[in-house]
């Protein structure tokens, strides 16, 4: 019997062999390899030929290549940033951070990335790459697992992995939120399997998977995994309630799933201890200072007590009429595009045509018609049947919801002021994520249906919706082919008004008066229609292509491979038609050239004394981290966390406030204008350079204190109302009285680090010591080796009691947390690497004793 069945299977290889160029066996292989190749012929620029992309972000994160070899030369693990805002955390922040030798899932990742980086010439894009493929792996092995053929989860994996969402990720440097992504899929393909049976190397593989959500540190898209993970179990419970069935699967899966967060916390519990921690001090955790002001005025319980402000944390708003951008991409103007014409003189230049409510965007967020058609199709036929489908509805239209934002706020309010943690996010938007991997895997469901009806059978009425949806696609395209001006009529109507357009014209031009408007508004008026019509039509042609193949595929006109063929090559052509349209490669010589010290640095890094400078541009200070890469510190720059009194002293003393910039030891002001008011113009070249003769030392004795509000303080040096080196505000009262220092009393700067300041002083009494960097309870001082309280001075800074006499005082950043959480870290690792070997061990060793016989 064994030998028949043997000689079966052989035969039955044999003729798939003959029939297939192709075995079967090999089939997955070959599509993941397809995604892998085109992965790389889209980025080749990048991959082969060393091509970079420069954005904001991407700067800002270099930015940091001096303070990360700063924490080397010191030898300290990196967590404050001294560079930006008078100092700041750098890991409690999640900006920066140090290495970590005790995480060994993170250096055999890390090891493993090296080798294949040495023959990469951009290991930017190529990481990113390789979390793409990572994420279109787990696509196909998950939808091949929710029952699709090989192609269909092809096409699910391919669609995920170019879906223009996660290609503008790439192209902008968010690229923590891709690698959060690229486990989600492998997250639900293993709670899934968990909840089917109880296997260890499944438990250690989700904890593998989480692990890399907690590694990307982007706590945002981790709370989105985990609430799609939540609706997930919460749709499985519904389900299996209703239909009286065991839920002891379920339960299972939950608790392992917890188990294994548990785990992967451990591992990381030396960064997201600080982060708990800081979260007090930051903006993403209190609310603002005169916004609590006001609700104990009001006499009113706000809900909410703490998290951003509703209007920061809403900018980037997702409407509702922009789900249109869907189907056709350039309905609401698209983003940046090259354009040519009359305003230019024929040279070609890149706008931004966006003209939606968000502040800017650099593309719409398009995951394909075909993709888009296809899911419905899919939610059609399998909703009442598919609970996995079920989830995928309930997934995207809870995330639409809240991507809404403030423009349309039913359910996003609820979440904003009910749901914990979830006022310290912004930007609504980001959480189109999962719909962006919700809508491929029900197409997978659509198209499976599809290819279903064709070998089950379909009754004449399905069949002939796709011969009339054919039909109603054709005489649409008619329409705009033939009726141009009628669509341009419904276009401007609706969309593209005379304010949309005057918006894109600002945004480009920064300036709209009527003579201006007039004059250019019919040039790009027509040039955001011309990209609308293109994009309308090719929407239409394509659905027209694929309800076309799909009525003559029903009726078996179409044989299977020239369906998938079809279908394959109209996806293909749509993602990487609009997703060709975000790429903007840069030379690595442009990139470099931003942090080649321009003559104004080179001048202000003549002087070696210790200061810091601010940078303006319009008389407003700019929002960029680049002096960083000099050395040079700013009383501004650009970050999302904040410390919250920063912030209140930005909003309300002002930051380009002569008075507050004296006291932030602000010797230079770096700017596209000369303005008195900031100091005498001492360097005039590609920038200004401004010197400030106004400027406090770093670190001063001052003579008294006065105890005083936080709002009040701050007023004050609004208003400049008080001698800096006369009076410190403080909060408390204390328990010791203040001398003013004599003529003898004198500050020495011995050594000033990262996280190390180290003075030599001489009191005169006991003299308070005020120092100019950002107060947090990190920092610790030590006056001659004993331990004294460091006291929050004029609400933002620093200062100390030094008793009468000479003395070294030591200001060290020391963080428990972050020491504690490194050793669980070590025994964590060390505790999922035996699970992972005791796990794996059993099928080596029948691979070993196969071998052996």
């Amino acid at each position: 019997m064994a030998e028949k069945k043997k000689a079966g299977k052989q035969k039955k290889e044999q003729i798939s062999t003959t029939n297939e160029l192709i075995p079967p066996k090999y089939h997955s292989m070959v599509y993941l390899l397809l995604i892998l190749f085109a992965l790389f012929i889209f980025f080749n620029e990048a991959l082969l030929k060393g091509k970079v992309f420069i954005s904001g972000d991407i700067i800002a994160f270099k930015s940091w290549v001096a303070l990360i070899e700063d924490a080397k030369l010191q030898n300290v693990p990196l967590l404050w940033n001294p560079y930006i805002f008078c100092g700041m955390p750098a890991y409690a922040s999640l900006s920066v951070g140090p290495e970590r030798p005790f995480d060994l899932l993170g250096i055999t990742r890390d090891f493993t990335f090296n080798l294949i980086f040495k023959i990469i010439p951009n290991r930017d894009v190529f990481e990113m790459v390789v979390y793409l493929f990572l994420m279109s792996i787990g696509a196909y092995i998950l939808s091949q697992r929710k029952g699709m053929g090989k192609f269909v989860s092809f096409i699910v994996a391919f669609s995920m992995s170019f879906s223009t969402f996660f290609i503008v990720w790439l192209t902008v440097g968010h690229h923590t939120k891709i690698i959060t992504m690229s486990a989600f899929p492998f997250v639900l393909l293993l709670i899934d399997e968990l909840m089917n049976r109880f296997k260890l190397l499944y438990f250690v593989l989700l904890v593998v998977a989480i692990w890399l959500i907690f590694a990307a540190s982007h706590i945002q898209m981790m709370f989105y995994v985990y609430l799609a993970v939540a609706i997930y179990y919460l749709t499985y419970f519904i389900h299996k309630i209703l239909r009286k069935e065991n839920i002891i699967g379920l339960i299972r899966s939950g608790l392992l799933f917890s188990l294994a967060t548990l785990f992967a916390f451990g591992i990381f519990l030396d960064k997201y201890l600080p982060v708990w921690e800081y979260n007090h001090y930051s903006i993403r955790g209190q609310p603002p200072l005169i916004e609590k002001i006001n609700q104990q005025a009001s006499g009113k319980s706000d809900r909410q007590s703490t998290g951003l402000d509703y209007d920061y944390a809403t900018q980037w708003s997702f409407s509702p009429g922009e789900i249109l951008t869907f189907f056709v991409p350039s309905i609401y103007g698209f983003g940046w595009r090259n354009y040519t014409g009359v305003l230019t003189g024929g040279e070609t230049v890149r706008i931004n045509t966006y003209f939606g409510p968000m502040p800017f965007t650099d593309a719409p967020n398009y995951l394909g018609a075909i993709v888009l058609l296809l899911a419905i199709i899919g939610v059609v036929f399998n909703f009442k049947e598919n609970i996995f489908v079920r989830f995928l509805v309930f997934l995207v239209i809870i995330s639409l919801f809240i991507s809404f934002g403030k423009e349309f706020p039913l359910v996003y309010d609820i979440f904003f002021y009910y749901v914990p943690y979830f006022n310290r996010f912004r930007v609504p938007s980001m959480i189109l994520a999962l719909v962006m991997f919700a809508v491929p895997v029900l197409a997978g469901f659509g198209l499976s249906s599809i290819i279903n009806f064709y070998r089950s059978g379909i009754s004449e009425k399905v069949k002939n919706v796709f011969r009339n949806l054919t039909i109603a696609s054709t005489l649409l395209l008619a329409i705009t082919i033939f009726l141009p001006n009628f669509v341009s009529e419904i276009y401007k109507s609706i969309f593209a008004d005379n304010q949309a357009v005057a918006l894109v014209i600002k945004n480009n031009f920064g300036f709209v008066n009527q003579e201006i408007y007039n004059r250019v508004s019919p040039h790009i008026y027509q040039f955001i229609f011309d990209n609308f019509i293109k994009d309308l039509r090719i929407f239409l042609l394509l659905a027209l292509l694929l309800f076309g193949l799909s009525y003559l595929y029903l009726s078996k006109i179409l044989k299977q491979n020239i369906f998938n063929l079809g279908i394959a090559l109209l996806v293909i052509f749509d993602l990487w038609r609009v997703d060709s349209l975000t790429l903007h490669y840069s030379d690595k010589e442009d990139l470099q050239s931003i942090f080649n010290p321009p003559d104004y640095v080179q001048y202000i890094k003549q002087d070696t004394t210790l200061y810091r400078i601010l940078e303006l541009s319009s008389g407003q200070p700019v929002m960029s981290n680049h002096l960083a890469i000099y050395r040079l510190q700013n009383v501004y720059g650009y970050h999302g966390a904040k410390i919250r009194a920063y912030q209140d002293l930005i909003e309300i003393a002002g930051i380009t406030n002569p008075f507050v910039l004296n006291i932030l030891n602000t010797k230079y002001v770096i700017s596209d204008n000369v303005d008195t008011v900031y100091g005498n113009l001492v360097f005039n070249g590609t920038r200004k350079v401004l010197f400030n003769k106004n400027y406090l030392p770093r670190v001063f004795f001052v003579n008294r204190y006065e105890v005083s509000q936080p709002i009040q303080i701050l007023n004050k040096m609004k208003n400049a109302e008080f001698n800096p080196m006369d009076v410190v505000y403080l909060e408390d009262t204390l328990d010791i009285k203040i001398d003013p220092p004599s003529q003898d009393a004198f500050i020495e700067i011995l050594e000033y680090q990262i996280q190390k300041i180290k003075l030599k002083v001489k009191a005169t009494g006991n003299n308070l010591l005020f120092l100019s960097d950002a107060w947090y309870p990190k920092w610790k001082c030590f006056i001659d080796g004993k331990e004294t309280p460091i006291l929050r001075a004029n609400y933002v800074f620093r200062a100390v009691v030094v008793p009468d006499g000479e003395h070294e005082i030591l200001f060290v950043y020391k963080d428990d947390e972050f020491e504690l959480g490194s050793k669980v870290s070590l025994g964590i690792n060390i505790f999922v690497l035996l699970l992972l070997f005791a796990s794996i061990y059993p099928n080596v060793k029948k691979l070993i004793d196969k071998h052996k016989s």
